[in-house]
């Protein structure tokens, strides 16, 4: 009998969520190194200010109408300074991230006859399984990786609003096969025993999909429904995730949130704001007994400050042949030099990704991060495009 810290109606919903899935839940995927347990709260204060700074150190911040909108900004002292370390330990093992499914744009293939998009490359999964997959995690392995992802996990939702059109796939199984739903749980033991950790990218945080796959349902985040997105994670967790990203999370802030910093109105398209909420979220999951072992990871790269030190962030780059707005490219990229000092500790993962790569920028970009004290994360598109995946 697996232990578990949720109620008795909360367990029996996670026993028939694991029945669905075609096995038991996390407890019985071994083998992989759990996640370092997070540290207590060590809120910025005086006796974190002035350590090991030269007489007349000073550092300059962003100002305060600036990108990344964070809690200090401008010219700060060793004294001024807020100093937030991570209440995370680091990891540095490089992450390879797979899509399931994808767009129909990235997806030209893909027909009425497959309303999911499922990735072409990985079509057999709907009707052999997951075990298709078995050459790719063997590769991974072989590449060095220890933890894998899933983009579009549970497949496209069916698009028929303006949410539904802008947030990524949620964690909604109706669209899998009977066989995918049968052969996960042995794929993720199998590999979890050979020393491989997972990833889930949650979808749409800040407007969750509160229907499922095929009838989807999406609307604005609010302190209500905190609990819905933690029954959401506690499932992830006991389908053998490891890790959660929380896609759009930065919507959170830009639209939902009201930070002290930002002089935003109360106001906006998607309604009332709800100050601190996204802050609280964090807290409300990272506190959670069901939750708060998944390590969480927020996206678009986080402001430094106390995001950064409540849980790691994630950015993705662009190739030189393809740039993309707000994904920098290997010349663009730069040390994160503010959160070394503001974040001692922290974790920011950047992910090689789009498409455009040569095989010498791959491994320049990978040098860069590396180098610089980033963790990496390669979307395996690149690595077929650059000839590193067969």
């Amino acid at each position: 009998m697996i232990q578990s810290n949720r109620s008795p109606i909360v367990a029996a919903c996670v026993l028939v969520a694991s029945i669905i899935l075609g096995g038991c839940g996390s407890g019985v995927f071994v083998g992989a190194d759990p996640a370092p347990p997070r540290q207590p709260r060590q809120p910025a204060d005086p006796a974190t200010r002035g350590a090991d700074r030269p007489d007349g150190w000073s550092i300059t911040l962003p100002s305060r109408k600036e990108e990344p909108w964070a809690g200090q900004w401008d010219r700060q002292t060793a004294e001024t300074l807020e100093v937030h370390p991570a209440r995370y330990e680091r990891i540095d093992a490089p992450i390879l991230t797979i899509p399931l499914s994808v767009s129909g744009l990235e997806n030209p293939d893909a027909n009425k006859e497959d309303p999911r998009f499922w990735n072409r490359r990985y079509r057999d999964v709907t009707t052999e399984g997951f075990s298709v997959l078995d050459p790719v995690m063997e590769r991974a392995l072989e590449m060095g990786f220890r933890e894998v992802w899933f983009w579009g996990f549970s497949g496209m939702h069916d698009r028929r609003d303006s949410l539904s059109y802008e947030v990524m796939p949620w964690f909604h199984l109706d669209a899998h096969t009977p066989v995918m739903k049968q052969t996960w749980p042995d794929f993720v033991e199998k590999w979890k025993g050979r020393g491989l950790r997972f990833g889930l990218w949650l979808g749409g945080i800040a407007a969750p999909n509160f229907g499922s796959t095929l009838e989807p349902k999406h609307r604005w985040i609010t302190r209500a429904d905190f609990e819905f997105v933690g029954e959401t994670i506690a499932r992830a967790d006991d389908a053998g995730f490891d890790a959660v990203g929380l896609d759009a999370f930065s919507w959170i802030l830009a639209k939902r949130d009201r930070p002290e910093w930002a002089k935003w109105k109360m106001t906006n398209d998607t309604g009332q704001r709800q100050p601190g909420i996204a802050m609280d979220l964090l807290e409300y999951l990272h506190q959670r007994p069901d939750t708060r072992d998944v390590r969480l990871y927020t996206e678009t790269r986080a402001p430094y400050g106390p995001f950064l030190a409540e849980a790691p962030t994630w950015f993705l780059m662009s190739s030189r042949n393809n740039p993309k707005p707000g994904k920098p490219t290997v010349e663009q990229l730069e040390p994160p030099k503010i959160e070394d000092v503001v974040n001692p500790g922290h974790e920011i993962v950047g992910m090689i990704s789009i498409n455009g790569w040569t095989l010498d920028e791959y491994r320049e970009a990978r040098r860069k991060l590396d180098a610089w004290g980033y963790r990496t994360a390669v979307n395996i598109n690149v690595l077929y495009e650059v000839g590193l995946m067969p």
